[in-house]
């Protein structure tokens, strides 16, 4: 029984690594796209706001980062316990 809940848990992890890059594309995009509107339209509030859209890709990243590093803790603890 606990196999098939990790096994639903690396299913649910490709879905929400996949859901997450196309967050991480979608901001990307709209960044390039704000950052022009504004050098366009000489507008610094665009400026602005663009590379506020460009924090949350980063912010993004570095949780990604982080959530990737706590599961391959989680997988190699539990190998060890099932091995001792």
């Amino acid at each position: 029984m606990s196999d098939s809940c990790c096994d639903s848990g690396l299913i649910h992890s490709a879905r929400r690594r996949r859901v997450l890059w196309a967050v991480l594309w979608i901001n990307a995009v709209m960044f390039v796209v704000e950052l022009t509107a504004g050098f366009v339209a000489e507008s610094v509030a665009l400026q602005a706001d663009s590379l506020d859209m460009l924090g949350k890709p980063v912010h993004l990243l570095a949780l990604s980062w982080r959530a990737g590093w706590c599961d391959a803790d989680q997988d190699l603890s539990s190998g060890e316990k099932g091995n001792g």
